[in-house]
């Protein structure tokens, strides 16, 4: 599910149908890229003081990649149907999802004092508003 949230903005802000593969079971966490450069800020400044430490850098707030769809297609004020499209149509035979992808960010949050900061809905709307503005693009119900 790579840049799951740049298609689905991008066919939610069309007004075109929001295509999940498989069930939309599958649950995944997504971190605000200014969170990202934080964690990722925090853990540059420990290896410079003879620390370095691999850090898992994200958010922990779960949610499914159905209730993503769901998430973007409401931010967004689109009426788009929201599309399941088998794996095997798009990826072929054999295709085998992780169902559940959540990073352990204990030891940067006790190494570094690293947690996300911005919830899921937050950095949605945000990143939302970005991809309108800096592509002009309008709600397309």
């Amino acid at each position: 599910y790579g840049s799951v949230i740049a298609r689905f903005a991008a066919q939610a802000l069309a007004g075109g149908p929001i295509t999940v593969h498989g069930d939309g079971g599958q649950s995944r966490c997504f971190t605000y890229v200014a969170d990202t450069v934080r964690g990722t800020m925090l853990a540059a400044a420990a290896a410079r003081e003879g620390k370095p430490v691999v850090y898992n850098i994200g958010s922990r707030e779960e949610v499914t990649i159905g209730e993503l769809a769901g998430l973007v297609r409401e931010i967004v004020g689109s009426r788009s149907d929201i599309v399941h499209v088998p794996y095997e149509e798009y990826y072929g035979a054999g295709f085998e999802d992780t169902r559940r992808r959540i990073p352990d960010t204990e030891r940067a949050a006790a190494d570094l004092g690293f947690t996300a900061d911005v919830a899921l809905r937050d950095g949605l709307a945000r990143t939302l508003a970005w991809c309108r503005d800096a592509y002009g693009i309008a709600t397309s119900s």
